[in-house]
């Protein structure tokens, strides 16, 4: 079964769902699965933001962002209609009586055309990791002496083009959190870190000071738990705004909100959630 806004819009078997989706919004999420085939190409993406369940609907809950929304779908709820032995669909286009619609079909994605567009890769990588070694003491007796070293990271090298995406894989506890965070410098009080990351050129082991900040405000890490990474105790706009006045100092705070604002926007919620708390989010929205 399908959900939107809290309502159930497809049911099928499996099988059949996935063979032959058949409401808007079912085709929508399939389009905007990444496979082998759609390589260098944008993803599909669903205009808007699911509608809050606290209003009151008078027709479909989907139309607002639906691409074959007709004239009287804002204003008549859908009911589920079976359109095989094993297959209903709550959607105007399948029920009784309703003429044929072109477009039962996937249909293509429109997209701006800068996204539509592969990006050209520059000559120099944006991004060159050479020779990463990361080593952590081993400590002990009274006053916590090293007394060995273990070897985290050993001889990692690799290069990321601007526009690139690079996958490092690898089982649990073989180095890739730990190579990030040494990339980054947060490692650098508690571990020894040889090697040399550069970004545009610059080593970011030899920065510290405003140049260390000016380029943190290049680069950035999002953790693998995101409930962990936001203060239960704060609200979402509060956890944000820490973040934009530590490194955009000179922001001032109608600024910040605009710009929190319009990240929201970007990532496809509404602006009210900035004043829920952690706890009231979903995971993918947590994410």
């Amino acid at each position: 079964a399908l959900m939107y806004a809290g309502q159930i819009i497809e049911v099928a078997p499996a099988d059949e769902f996935f063979a032959a989706p058949r409401h808007p919004y079912a085709r929508a999420l399939l389009r905007a699965l990444p496979a082998a085939g759609r390589r260098a190409q944008a993803l599909a993406a669903i205009a808007g933001t699911v509608p809050p369940l606290t209003q009151d609907f008078a027709g479909c809950r989907f139309a607002p962002r639906c691409p074959q929304a007709m004239a009287h779908c804002a204003g008549t709820l859908p009911d589920l209609t079976a359109v095989s032995a094993q297959h209903e669909v709550r959607c105007l286009l399948y029920a009784p009586g309703a003429p044929a619609v072109a477009g039962t079909a996937p249909a293509a994605a429109t997209l701006p055309a800068e996204l539509r567009a592969t990006p050209a890769m520059p000559a120099e990588p944006l991004l060159q990791v050479q020779d990463l070694s990361v080593r952590f003491p081993i400590r002990g007796g009274l006053l916590q002496r090293p007394r060995g070293w273990f070897d985290a990271v050993q001889g990692v090298s690799f290069e990321v083009g601007r526009g690139q995406t690079l996958a490092l894989v690898g089982e649990s506890g073989c180095g890739k959190t730990t190579t990030g965070k040494a990339i980054v410098q947060l490692l650098g009080r508690i571990a020894h870190i040889d090697g040399r990351a550069l970004l545009d050129g610059r080593n970011l082991f030899e920065l510290s000071g405003p140049d260390l900040l000016a380029a943190r405000r290049q680069v950035q890490i999002i953790f693998q738990d995101p409930f962990a990474s936001l203060n239960p105790r704060m609200r979402v706009f509060d956890v944000l705004e820490e973040g934009l006045a530590a490194l955009q100092p000179d922001l001032d705070g109608r600024t910040r909100r605009q710009r929190i604002e319009a990240l929201v926007d970007q990532v496809g919620l509404r602006r009210d959630t900035l004043d829920r708390f952690p706890h009231e989010f979903s995971g993918g929205q947590r994410q």
